[in-house]
C-alpha cells in the first residue's frame, strides 16, 4: 500500500493555518456578534422630564395624558437617570420577541406531525370500530346458524318421539 506525501503548498504552514483560523472565526464571529446584539445593552443617559409649558390650555384628556407622561418619566428617572433600565426593559423585549418566534416556528414545525398523529389515531379508532362490528356480525351469524341447527335437531328429534 502506497501513501504518496502530500503535495507541497506554496504558501508556507503559518500562513495557512492563519487563513483557517480567519475562516473558523468569521463564521462562529457572525453567530457571536449577533448573540451579542441580542444582550447588548445601549445605555444612553436620560433628559429630565418636564411638564410641557402649555399644559393649562389643553383639554383635560390631554391634561391627564401629560401627568401620566410626566409621573412615568420622573419615576424612570428617579430609578435610573443613566438610562439602565430603559436598555434593560428593551433587551428583555428583544430576548422575549426571539423566544416568541422561536416558540411560533417550532408549533409550524410539529403542527404537521401533530396533524398526521391525530389522523393516525382517528383511523385507528376507526379501524377498530369497523373490526369489531364485523367480529360481531360474525358471531350474530353463527349465534343465528346454532340456533337454526338447534332447531332442526330439535325438530328431528320431535319427529322420531312422534313417529
Amino acid at each position: 500500500m502506497n501513501i504518496l506525501p502530500p503535495k507541497p503548498i506554496d504558501a508556507p504552514a503559518e500562513e495557512n493555518q492563519a487563513t483557517i483560523q480567519r475562516a473558523r472565526t468569521g463564521r462562529g464571529r457572525a453567530a457571536l456578534d449577533a448573540l451579542q446584539g441580542l444582550f447588548r445593552l445601549d445605555r444612553k443617559p436620560l433628559v429630565p422630564p418636564d411638564v410641557d409649558p402649555d399644559v393649562l390650555d389643553l383639554p383635560a384628556t390631554a391634561r391627564l395624558a401629560e401627568s401620566l407622561r410626566y409621573n412615568a418619566a420622573s419615576l424612570e428617572y428617579s430609578i435610573s437617570p443613566c438610562g439602565l433600565l430603559r436598555a434593560f426593559m428593551k433587551m428583555l423585549l428583544r430576548v422575549t420577541l426571539l423566544a416568541g418566534l422561536a416558540l411560533c416556528f417550532a408549533w409550524l414545525l410539529t403542527l404537521p406531525a401533530n396533524l398526521l398523529a391525530a389522523a393516525v389515531a382517528s383511523m385507528a379508532v376507526s379501524l377498530h370500530i369497523a373490526t369489531s362490528n364485523s367480529l360481531a356480525a360474525t358471531l350474530d351469524v353463527v349465534k343465528i346458524g346454532a340456533i337454526g341447527v338447534g332447531g332442526l335437531l330439535l325438530a328431528k328429534f320431535f319427529l322420531r318421539i312422534l313417529l
